[in-house]
Formats: C-alpha cells, sequence, structure tokens
C-alpha cells in the first residue's frame, strides 16, 4: 500500500535545470493558465506497478487533458 502522503499525479515533467527567475515565471504562468479549471473527479485503474513507480490510467480523460494543456502552454511560455 502506497502512503497517502506519497500519492501524487505527475502532469508535466520538466527534464532540465530552473532557476529562480525561470520558476517564478512558470509559477505565475502557471497560475494564469490553470486559473480556470474547475475541480474534476476522477477513477483509477488498472494499475501497472513498476520498480520506482505506478502507473495508472485515468477516466474520464477530459479534466486531465485541459490540466495538462494548461501547464504545458505555461511551460512553453518560460525560456
Amino acid at each position: 500500500m502506497i502512503p497517502e502522503e506519497w500519492l501524487h499525479s505527475t502532469v508535466q515533467g520538466i527534464h532540465h535545470s530552473v532557476d529562480d527567475d525561470q520558476m517564478d515565471q512558470l509559477l505565475n504562468a502557471l497560475r494564469a493558465e490553470v486559473a480556470g479549471v474547475e475541480p474534476f473527479e476522477v477513477q483509477l485503474g488498472p494499475v501497472w506497478p513498476g520498480g520506482t513507480a505506478v502507473t495508472v490510467a485515468v477516466y474520464p480523460e477530459d479534466g486531465m487533458a485541459q490540466l495538462n494543456e494548461g501547464v504545458r502552454t505555461a511551460a512553453g511560455k518560460v525560456p
């Protein structure tokens, strides 16, 4: 069983160094881009356990897709 405090959903990885200024820009862009995303419910499953993570299918996809789009848009605005 995974402890509740470890549960999270990775929406978008950033695979390069980010300095403090870029982080501030990213946070501001994220707040603006996802401000209109309403809370949503999902169902999880099936589950694919791995060595360092557990991958889970998310249904319905609409809310997560909207959140992901906002996060990607925000990340694209930071040089």
